[in-house]
C-alpha cells in the first residue's frame, strides 16, 4: 500500500496488507483496494441497503459531480473509486469526498458495521469486528479483473475451497463464503 494512503488512513486505525486496507470510518466498515491500473483507490462501504436506497445514494453522489469519483452499488454495499492525477492530489481531495460520502450515507439511513450488509440482521460483536478473513479471488464489475486480498468481516468461510484452472492454465483456489 502506498505510504501516502497509509498515512491518510492510519488516523482511522486501518489494518494494511499489500494492496488493501480495512477498518472503520464513522462506524462504517470500509475496505480499501489500491487499483494500480486504475485512476485511484476503491473504497467499499459495507452496509445493508435496499436496492432503492443504493440507487438513491448513487444518484445523489453523481449529482454532486465530484471530479473523478465513480460510485456503484454491489452486493456488499457501495463501491466508490476516488480518482486523482497523483496520490498527492488524492490526499488533498479525500476529506471533501469522504464528507460527501458520509453525508449521503446518513441521508439514506445506512446502517453501520453492527448490521450484516447481506441480511440486515444485528451481528454479534465477534463477527462485526475484523477477523482477517481474506479471499484469494474476487471479481468486481467495477474493475473487471480479479481483486486479491479483500478482508470482509461480514462473511464466513465454508468448510472447503474450490480449485479451478485460471486463464493462464495455472491452478487457482476460490474460497467459498456464505452469508452470516
Amino acid at each position: 500500500m502506498n505510504k501516502r494512503i497509509v498515512e491518510l488512513l492510519s488516523q482511522y486505525d486501518f489494518k494494511f496488507e499489500k494492496n488493501s486496507a480495512y477498518g472503520h470510518i464513522e462506524g462504517y466498515e470500509v475496505n480499501v483496494l489500491l487499483n494500480t491500473m486504475g485512476i485511484g483507490p476503491i473504497f467499499i462501504f459495507s452496509t445493508h441497503l435496499s436496492q432503492e436506497q443504493k440507487s438513491d445514494f448513487v444518484a445523489k453522489m453523481n449529482a454532486r459531480k465530484l471530479s473523478l469519483v465513480q460510485v456503484q452499488s454491489s452486493m456488499f454495499g457501495l463501491e466508490i473509486v476516488i480518482g486523482s492525477a497523483t496520490l498527492g492530489s488524492f490526499v488533498k481531495k479525500f476529506p471533501n469526498v469522504l464528507a460527501a460520502i458520509l453525508e449521503e450515507l446518513a441521508a439514506v439511513q445506512a446502517p453501520k458495521a453492527d448490521i450484516c450488509p447481506q441480511s440486515g440482521e444485528l451481528m454479534p460483536l465477534s463477527i462485526s469486528t475484523y477477523s482477517s478473513l481474506t479471499t484469494s479471488y474476487f471479481s468486481s464489475p467495477l474493475r473487471g479483473s480479479a481483486l486479491r486480498g479483500i478482508s470482509f468481516a461480514n462473511l464466513r468461510r465454508f468448510a472447503s475451497t474450490k480449485t479451478f484452472l485460471g486463464s493462464s492454465g495455472r491452478e487457482k483456489k476460490r474460497v467459498m463464503y456464505r452469508e452470516v
